[in-house]
């Protein structure tokens, strides 16, 4: 019998990531944080003498996410832009792509509460005692 595989949360991340039509506004709040900064304590990119590496890393992700967030006014959504690079078998872009989108979902987790996000826990821990009837079968 082959294992199956429940992933529980479509709308966990609801309270803590935008949801797929904000996600060009949100980008370009990113992008003016990166630019910006916010406080002392959330400026990621702190000028570091002797090491160019990170203002290159900053100038290129300002860049990207400025380009990305025009894909998103060409294409129907991130989304569709995704499944176009992977389809045309585009794979430097589309490794890219997930690059600037882990930093922003980072950045998006990191400003907003934790808040539910961990629910999973509390279902994994009901069927702690059920383990015998899963029989490994079923992973949560």
């Amino acid at each position: 019998m082959p294992k199956v595989t429940y992933l529980f949360g479509a709308g966990a991340s609801a309270n803590c990531l935008p949801i797929v039509r904000d996600i060009p506004d949100r980008l370009n709040k990113f992008r003016e944080f990166l630019v910006h900064g916010g406080n002392k304590r959330e400026k990621i990119f702190e000028n570091i003498p002797g090491n160019p590496a990170l203002s290159q890393a900053k100038d290129w992700l300002i860049k990207e996410v400025a380009s990305l967030i025009e894909k998103c006014r060409i294409h129907a959504s991130i989304d569709t832009y995704a499944k176009k690079l992977f389809i045309t078998q585009s794979d430097r872009e589309y490794e890219s792509l997930k690059a600037i989108l882990t930093c922003f979902f980072l950045y998006e987790q990191c400003r907003k509460n934790f808040g539910g996000m961990f629910d999973a826990d509390l279902v994994r821990s009901r069927f702690r005692g059920g383990d015998e009837l899963l029989h490994g079968e079923i992973a949560l």
